[in-house]
């Protein structure tokens, strides 16, 4: 019985009416067959319309080639005449080789054994040449073979270049030494010119291959050409028609997916700050001493020790290394559907090609097993400035190697789409049962469909919330992008992609287990086992990152919600995360622990505003830094030992600015021993390095403002005029013309505060009362309520300090901010409180109301300042009740920050 693959022969049949303009009528007469048979088998698929398909083949064979394309055919082609003559003198060149194509390539061509089915489909003249190079080959070690193979190489492009008259018959090829310059010409025009003649139809070519290569190399020289290349050595020409001719042949065996490089975009993320003589002290602490401190902790060196690395100059590191994102466009084909265009994104301080390669692995879903992408071979083909380059690479998965050679122009990107080309040959099989693959709790093999579905939706999650993350850490809380239901879709995204890969019962039934045991020890067995179990799930690497999409999504509400201070939702939120955690115990060492770690960054900042006393404030600093020295010890020995992290980036540098700056701030509100305020200023500026290694500048100049306000406490007056000035500096490096007045006034909001602070430690308070009307301004436009707590404290004790002046005499002496609410009767307000309440937050609107009634009693040429002191303290004081409130049920107990501002305590000067 013939073998046959139907799949080959539907493609073979829509070959010859596209190409040879072979109606349906005609092919069905040509291979005797029924038409409507023919038309279903070719649309559908189904039973094969013909009773013998060797014989019916060998009959269509003899009649295309003995009959002119159809005219009815070439008309559907397109309505420009020229256009439809030049595909009609195409197809009956195409019908011409056909008579020169013996019925064996034919049939092999639809999908049949042919008569003659040699392993090596070579001219019978060198067919016993290529048997003794096979067997060798075949004796050989697979990493011999591999190598071995790009000598031989070598030796045949070489030959090749001086004997062949194959592929260049028009040309004497002068014998040249390699050392001398290569003759200058167009041979690869003149390569695609002959490749469909008749003469040349010895080249163990079928007729689709040629077809198609000639195709390939047609879009590749016209590339080429636009982009300034009009001569292409004899090299050049070779590699890139054996590149292309290899993959279209081995396309035969593979899945038929594509995946096409198309463009590849760096960006840096770090920020680099200039140096100013006016914040000279604080720009070395951070840039230079903080630097060298975090970086070489990073890279795992102890700087205890005498270390020869720690006399390396940080800024150097900090300059020459800085975080960066690789953003590669693709587009993917799979089967006969259309082009999907798809990112793949990764950020870290490696290089520009190991950034965009682990791009690659995360996107396509590497798994564990594979062990690194080896470049066997990079060359220049030709030694002018846009000479081809070549690049032969190696991806291992156990005992198993993947080979793709790749020739484009740009070096980086011929490395890249080799390895993608390679990565589809590790699909191909890792989608293809094994005798190996026995393990009855994990899916081992792929479901193409589901893994085109999961790539596709993966990249996309993955760009949506690289650039939310930006747009968050830049306090563009107000775009659409940062809509709680959009990001909360978004999410719900990636969970339902998660859900549709196949479940997995064992590891469900382990987890299980591992919840309700009470018993360390089997506790340990059990992820154990966990992990051994995973270990065979080619869709593990998906589940992780799919998972960790989903996490960081929550988090970002996480952060929304504890900037506007909304409790109850932080508290369901830190719950269902950690849920999460609980639910994937054998990943929580490596891949997590940056998530865990903002977590618990959240959770800080949540048990401070609920004010819960069993944690936050009855343990002590000291624990709290232990704790902290602990985190950033895992986090630097997961950069060694994880496959996802393997270099600082993003998700690294995050966490440490987070849980760095949340522990300086429990410290930096509730204590008043000077050792721990140092300790917080110090925490607030390495938080403030590693947002500042991300770009998130707006966060950068937050946590130095914060580190001011320590300072002011420290008594550190000339630092904290530094700090204002760096992070001032920031800020105006991120104002442009398109942001309105009130969110530039919201971006210095931390460091008006600051500055107000600075001036009333200096006694200057009518200058500090302003400064806290502008901060508070920017404050209640995007929600900051801590922020506004501080605001509302401030004003307070200022006021005081003002006593007795009226509110009349100090609005007149400067501008106020808030001058366009002093309208008779507040007829406005309602007006402008919406163009600065846009979140749309309970204690923003409060602020602003108690601010308007201010400024509608100055009016009142008898209220003074000591008069509304009191109206300021009490609105803080509410706010930090109303979070305790929420949290902390049926309780009557007070906020410690309560109780600190009734016995005037928070936020004092350190004796």
């Amino acid at each position: 019985m013939d073998q046959i693959n139907h799949k080959e022969l539907r493609q073979l049949l829509k070959f010859f009416s596209t190409e040879l303009l072979a109606s349906q009528t005609e092919i069905a007469q040509g291979a005797d067959i029924s038409r409507p048979n023919l038309n279903k088998f070719i649309k559908e698929g189904g039973k094969l319309p013909m009773k013998n398909g060797r014989d019916s083949l060998i009959k269509l064979h003899k009649y295309l080639s003995n009959n002119a394309p159809s005219d009815k055919i070439a008309s559907q082609v397109s309505e420009d005449e020229e256009e439809r003559q030049k595909k009609k003198e195409q197809a009956k060149e195409y019908r011409e080789l056909l008579k020169k194509l013996s019925p064996d390539e034919f049939l092999e061509a639809a999908g049949y054994l042919p008569k003659n089915a040699n392993r090596l489909r070579v001219s019978p003249t060198i067919y016993q040449i290529m048997v003794e190079i096979e067997a060798m080959l075949e004796i050989m070690e697979v990493e011999d073979a591999l190598y071995s193979t790009l000598d031989f190489k070598s030796i045949l492009y070489d030959k090749l270049r001086k004997t062949s008259n194959k592929l260049f018959p028009s040309e004497k090829i002068k014998e040249t030494l390699p050392e001398e310059e290569p003759i200058k010409k167009d041979y690869l025009g003149d390569l695609i010119n002959i490749l469909m003649k008749k003469d040349t139809s010895t080249l163990p070519l079928g007729l689709k291959e040629r077809f198609f290569i000639k195709k390939k190399l047609e879009k590749a020289y016209e590339k080429l050409k636009k982009g300034g290349k009009k001569e292409f050595t004899q090299q050049e020409a070779l590699s890139l028609f054996l590149s292309i001719a290899v993959k279209e042949k081995s396309s035969n065996h593979l899945i038929d997916l594509s995946i096409r490089l198309e463009k590849i975009e760096y960006q840096t993320l770090s920020s680099s700050i200039e140096f100013q003589q006016d914040y000279q002290n604080l720009y070395n602490k951070i840039f230079n001493d903080i630097a060298r401190e975090e970086e070489f902790k990073l890279a795992g060196y102890d700087l205890n020790k005498q270390d020869s690395c720690s006399n390396q100059n940080p800024q150097q590191v900090y300059d020459n290394e800085p975080v960066l994102l690789a953003r590669l466009t693709c587009f993917l084909k799979y089967n006969d559907r259309p082009l999907e265009k798809v990112q793949f994104i990764y950020t870290s301080s490696n290089t520009p090609l190991e950034n965009a390669i682990a791009a690659i692995g995360i996107h396509l879903g590497f798994n564990q097993e594979l062990e690194g992408v080896h470049f066997v071979s990079t060359k220049v083909l030709d030694s002018q400035i846009n000479g081809l380059v070549e690049t032969t690479v190696i991806l291992k998965d156990g005992e198993h190697r993947y080979q793709s050679t790749w020739v484009d122009r740009d070096t980086i990107k011929t490395q890249l789409q080799a390895i993608i080309s390679a990565a589809i040959h590790w699909i191909d099989h890792t989608s293809k049962p094994e005798d190996s693959k026995d393990d009855n709790h994990s899916p081992s093999q792929l479901d193409l469909d589901l893994y085109k579905s999961i790539l596709i939706r993966l990249s996309e999650i993955r760009t949506e919330l690289f650039d939310l993350r930006q747009t968050f850490q830049n306090f563009r809380f107000l775009d659409d992008q940062c809509n709680t239901s959009n990001i909360s879709e978004i999410s719900k995204k990636a969970m339902d992609q998660l859900q549709e890969i196949p479940c997995i019962k064992k590891v469900d039934e382990l987890r299980n287990q591992f919840k309700i045991s009470q018993d360390e020890n089997e506790k340990c067995k059990i992820k154990n086992q966990l992990k051994k179990i995973n270990k065979t799930d080619i869709y593990l690497p998906y589940r992780k990152n799919l998972i960790r999409c989903f996490f960081q999504f929550k988090l970002i509400l996480v952060r929304k919600a504890n900037t506007q201070g909304d409790i109850r939702v932080v508290k369901c939120l830190i719950d269902e995360l950690q849920s999460v955690l609980d639910d994937y115990p054998e990943w929580l060492e490596d891949d997590f622990l940056p998530m865990k770690t903002l977590l618990d960054a959240e959770r800080y900042l949540y048990e401070l505003s609920s004010g819960e006393q069993e944690y936050v404030f009855v343990k002590n600093a000291k624990d709290k830094e232990n704790d902290l020295e602990l985190t950033v010890t895992k986090l630097t020995t997961i950069i060694k030992n994880s496959k996802f992290y393997k270099d600082p980036g993003m998700d690294i540098y995050h966490s440490l600015s987070e849980i760095y700056g949340n522990i300086a701030r429990l410290n930096f509100y509730l204590s008043d021993e000077k050792s721990i305020i140092e300790e917080a200023r110090n925490n607030f500026l390495k938080a403030a390095y590693h947002a500042s290694r991300i770009g998130a500048n707006p966060r950068t100049a937050r946590w130095i403002a914060l580190a001011g306000r320590a300072c002011i406490r420290l008594g550190e007056q000339a630092l904290a005029q530094e700090a204002i000035e760096l992070s001032t500096a920031i800020i105006r490096r991120e104002l442009n013309t398109q942001y309105k007045p009130i969110f530039q006034d919201a971006l210095l909001s931390e460091t008006n505060l600051l500055r107000g602070e600075y001036h009333f430690i200096r006694l200057e308070y009518e200058e500090a009362l302003f400064c806290f009307l502008r901060s508070l301004k920017g404050a209640a436009y995007l929600g900051f309520n801590r922020r506004l707590t501080d605001v509302l404290f401030n004003l307070s004790r200022c006021s005081q300090r003002i006593g007795n002046k009226t509110l009349e005499s100090v609005f007149s002496s400067q501008y106020n901010p808030f001058q366009e609410f002093m309208t008779n009767n507040g007829e406005n307000f309602q007006l402008e409180i919406e163009k600065i309440h846009s979140q749309g937050n309970p204690a923003s609107a409060t602020s602003l109301r108690l601010l308007n009634e201010l400024l509608q009693d100055s009016k009142n040429k008898q209220t003074t300042w000591a008069n509304v002191a009191d109206r300021f303290l009490t609105e803080a004081k509410n706010i930090w009740k109303k979070w305790h409130d929420d949290s902390v049920n049926e309780s009557d107990t007070k906020h410690p920050v309560v109780t600190k501002l009734e016995e005037g305590k928070w936020l004092t000067l350190i004796e």
